[in-house]
Parts: C-alpha cells; structure tokens; sequence
C-alpha cells in the first residue's frame, strides 16, 4: 500500500510539472480579471485623460496636475520600422517620472510596426521588460492602425500574441485603434474579450459597434502646461482603481 501511495504521489507531481499554468483554474480565473468583461461589471465612471508622446515637448506637469486630466496614457515605446530598431520613447521616463510626480494615474501604449506574430511578439517581450522598472496604474495598450497591406500576417491574430503576453506578465490589456480599422480588421474571438480604446474625433460620440471603455474623441485639444494640440480621452471606468483593487500589473 505505501508503495502503491508514493507511485500515485509522483504520478500527480510529474502531471502537475508537465501541466502549463494556463490550464490551471487559478490561472483561468486570474487571467479573466483582465477581460472587458470583467471591467464592464465595474460601477460606470467617467474619467478624463491625455495620451501623450515625444511630440508633445516639454510638459509642464503640474499644471497638467491642475486641470480636470484624472490620467495620461504614454506612449512607452515604437516598434522596428525601416533601419531603426524598436525603441523607447525618448520622452517616456522623463514623462512618468513627472506624471506620478504630480499623482496622475499613468498607463502606456506602445505602437506597432510588426508584419507578423513573430515580430510583434518582439515587441511585446521588449514593452514588459520595460515595463518592469515602474509603476503602472492604467491599462497596457497596443496601438495598431496601419493598413492592411502592411500586414503579412492576419491583424488579428497579431494583437491577439501581443496582448497574451502583456496578460501573462500581469498587466491590464487594451487595444487601441481607428473605428474604421477595429471594425474592418478584428474578427478573432480572444481579441473581442480584450477592452478597446477607440478613437474616432470630433464626434459628439463614437459609434463604434462593440464593446469599449475608452474613447479618444479628439487629437487637436488644449490642455494647460502642454504647447499645442494633444489628444484628449474619457473612460468610461475607473481603471485605476479597479487594477488596484484586484491586483494587476503587479501592484
């Protein structure tokens, strides 16, 4: 009998080495915590933001701080593209670090050149190893939005690899593009259970047909300490405060 009991044991220890984490329950039902499923269940709230990058200059933060922003979304970095490799923007810790200076909540989006799963899978694994150095307390975004003979593999399918990654290392996944592009593009399940970001501007409302929990209405809005045009955003959640609350992007 205890030798048939130590068998069973190493059977059970070696099915649970060979047995990745995604199939485990615990694993499935963290991993449903960052669905937009899971963040529609979440009371409504409207939170206003700016989504900022290298071209926007110098930031007066504070008087950011000072108007009704509630968050900024950086863009942390930019894919390969041509000769140049995939890099971060070279505003980007200069920005954080003046954001959460003045405690606005701070998410990222890194936008895309890639052609294939590989390539965008590249850049996934760069972004989280970025990202590992700071505080994140707004979604992880992937901007896609060139067109579609860019592609050589399905966009879809792209945004799908990318965003696996981005969920694997703990972090709160969004998709960000055009109407016109998330509707003409997207038809993979797993990228419909991802929270959108839709930008469609200077409209007193989008009407985009599925699901989102953020808009970005406007490209040319004014917003004090910042020269020139930036794009302005509304949330529909309180992401902050629900990444918090349940613990994602390792906070």
């Amino acid at each position: 009998m205890k030798k048939k009991i130590i068998s069973l044991l190493l059977i059970t220890m070696i099915y649970i080495s060979l047995t990745p984490a995604s199939a485990t329950p615990e694993y499935r039902e963290y991993r449903a915590l960052m669905t937009s499923k899971a963040i529609s269940n979440q009371p409504a709230a409207l939170k206003y933001g700016i989504d900022v990058s290298r071209w926007q200059g110098d930031i007066d933060w504070e008087a950011v701080s000072e108007t009704r922003a509630d968050f900024v979304i950086l863009r942390a970095a930019v894919g390969a593209v041509d000769d140049e490799p995939i890099s971060i923007d070279s505003r980007f810790r200069e920005y954080i670090k003046g954001a959460q200076e003045h405690q606005l909540e701070v998410g990222v989006y890194f936008y895309s050149y890639a052609k294939t799963v590989t390539e965008i899978r590249k850049e996934a694994r760069f972004l989280v190893n970025l990202l590992s150095e700071f505080e994140i307390t707004y979604p992880v975004a992937l901007d896609m939005e060139e067109e579609h003979k860019h592609y050589k593999d399905d966009p879809g399918e792209m945004a799908e690899a990318f965003l696996e990654i981005i969920m694997d290392a703990g972090y709160f996944p969004m998709l960000y593009s055009y109407k016109s592009w998330l509707e003409g593009y997207l038809i993979r399940e797993t990228c419909r259970e991802v929270t959108i970001w839709v930008a469609q501007l200077d409209s007193p409302s989008t009407t985009y047909g599925g699901n989102y929990y953020m808009w970005q209405y406007s490209h040319t809005g004014s917003v004090s300490g910042i020269e020139g045009d930036v794009d302005l955003n509304i949330a529909f959640r309180d992401f902050g405060e629900y990444i918090r609350r349940v613990g994602l992007n390792n906070l």
